[in-house]
């Protein structure tokens, strides 16, 4: 356990930091996009009022006279004028065009399947749980010993209780019996009968003189942990904390109340 902890925690700051740079990585490019965005209406603003301007030159042709004899003088200024705001108006649809192509490219990025961390961070994350999957065992292995707790070494023997009934029924007694040899079953009655199921070896009566709401551990620092299973209520738990762990049950009274543990 001592090994694994500090490889599971430098593994859980890796992984801190790729998800924060992919979160800003995400800000990044999405405010790139909103970026590029608002040039692209400031330049489509731009090449709107040039269209505008070239439309108003065409406007004064019909007006020209040829009898006018400034005539050719002023065609050839409208001419010019025309010349070079179709020149200004190309550049500036240019621009468009060209923000565009990096709006779709900037609007492909900002999509969060695309983000380049994601490997990085689905590896760590692979990593961290085939380390974790063990370092639950072996807690659970360590509080197995620290507590020596029946019902915590086999939680399967309640696997066919309801909930109803875990609230309910007082733990179970293996007090002259092996281990073992013995499995336990639950109905109106517990009851410890023999593997081969040929015999039942002891009936006892699961009813408490109080009603107990849930499993509960009480921890050396005095703290106090519930769960559906002594199992469950530790699961959190530091290590640590568990050395000297009383088992017992909380009543409906919310009284924390000790049992003999079998050892």
């Amino acid at each position: 356990l001592k090994a694994i902890k500090p490889e599971i925690e430098k593994l859980s700051k890796e992984l801190d930091e790729l998800i924060k740079k992919q979160d800003e990585y995400a800000k990044e490019v999405k405010e790139k996009y909103a970026e590029i965005q608002r040039l692209i209406e400031e330049e489509t603003k731009k090449r709107d009022r040039v269209r505008e301007k070239i439309d108003d030159a065409l406007d004064k042709y019909p007006k020209l006279s040829y009898k006018d004899k400034d005539y050719r003088q002023k065609r050839k200024v409208i001419d010019e004028q025309i010349e070079a705001l179709s020149v200004e108006g190309d550049k500036v649809t240019a621009e468009v065009n060209r923000l565009w192509e990096l709006s779709h490219k900037a609007q492909k990025a900002s999509f969060s399947s695309n983000n380049p961390f994601n490997s990085q961070v689905i590896d760590l994350k692979e990593r961290q749980g085939i380390l974790e999957e063990p370092y639950e065992d072996l807690k659970y292995d360590a509080y197995r010993i620290l507590a020596g707790e029946v019902e915590s070494r086999d939680v399967g023997l309640r696997a066919d209780m309801t909930l109803a009934e875990r609230r309910e029924v007082e733990p179970y007694s293996l007090e002259g019996f092996k281990e073992d040899e013995v499995i336990v079953s639950f109905d109106n009655t517990a009851k410890v009968i023999s593997k081969d199921r040929s015999k039942i070896e002891r009936t006892t009566d699961p009813r408490p003189k109080e009603t107990y709401q849930s499993f509960a551990v009480k921890l050396k620092d005095g703290k106090i942990v519930t769960g559906r299973s002594h199992t469950e209520a530790v699961k959190d738990v530091p290590l640590d904390k568990l050395d000297g762990a009383v088992d017992g049950m909380i009543t409906s009274e919310g009284k924390f109340t000790t049992r003999p543990i079998d050892k």
